[in-house]
Order: C-alpha cells, then structure tokens, then sequence
C-alpha cells in the first residue's frame, strides 16, 4: 500500500491539485499536514475520501490535519476520530492487519511548553487508547530538531 505525508502549506484552492498528485503516485493514504482549514469532516474529492480534522470554525485558519484515502480502500475504513486541529486517528483493517493510522502535525520549538506538552500528552493517550491489538502507524510531522542550539553571545 503506497502511503505518504505531505506539509501543504493550505489545502483550500489546492484540492485538485493534490487529488491530480495523488492519482499520478497512485498513493493509496496520504496524511496532509498544515491544512489551515476550518471545521471537521468527509468528503468525497475524485477518487479519494478526505477524512479532516482542523480548526474551529470561529478561528484564524491555521494547523490542520486531514488524510486522504483511495476509495478503494473505503471498506478497509472502519472509524476514524478527530483528537483536535493536530491528531487524527483512523482504524482500518487491511489484509487481516488491523491498523491504527495517526496523523500530527506538531507544534514546533515556537510553540510554548504548554502547548507542546499538551499535543504530546494527547498523542500518547491515543497511541496507549489504540491498545496491543492493533499495529500502530504515526504519519505526520513531529516538527524534531536535532543539534544544539547556539547562544549569542555578547
């Protein structure tokens, strides 16, 4: 099964675009991360179902979560839940493997504590939720940063 991740920087006028991208990979389950859209969803975009998760409609369109997966792969879909703007999670069942698909977009080192730990603890009470019976998957952006940060001296 091709599957990928994929920062889009706003999905909102760039649907077809994704849909032609997706079709020509022929990748089967992508999760977008950034999607800056507003709301919580389905719907079906050419051949794919669009599973998201974003911001609430009353605020500024920002972070976002969404995936898309090949109709094909409809009956595969057994639930999917929406954690909040940055964790999605979908259960599929694919050749007698039953999946749990997490998608995040993380918050990056401009984020404060407090919210990073708060995206952290969700996404771990959602890998400990998906249980020993399942196969685990993370897909995303875990927005890591390796190195030491240099300090400026004076």
């Amino acid at each position: 099964m091709k599957s990928g991740t994929w920062n889009v920087q706003g999905c909102r006028n760039k649907r077809e675009e994704i849909i032609r991208k997706l079709n020509v990979m022929k990748i089967v389950l992508v999760v977008l991360r950034e999607t800056k859209n507003k709301g919580t969803g389905s719907e079906t975009l050419g051949n794919y179902i669009h599973l998201f998760s974003r911001v609430k409609k009353y605020e500024r369109a920002k972070r976002g979560v969404s995936v898309f997966v090949n109709k094909k792969w409809k009956s595969s879909v057994k639930n999917w839940e929406f954690i909040d703007e940055r964790i999605l999670k979908l259960d599929m069942n694919i050749w007698g493997y039953k999946l749990t698909i997490i998608g995040v977009y993380a918050p990056n080192e401009d984020n404060g504590d407090k919210v990073k730990d708060e995206i952290f603890a969700n996404l771990n009470e959602e890998t400990v939720k998906s249980g020993s019976g399942r196969q685990l998957i993370l897909m995303g952006d875990m927005n890591g940063r390796s190195g030491k940060k240099k300090l400026e001296t004076q």
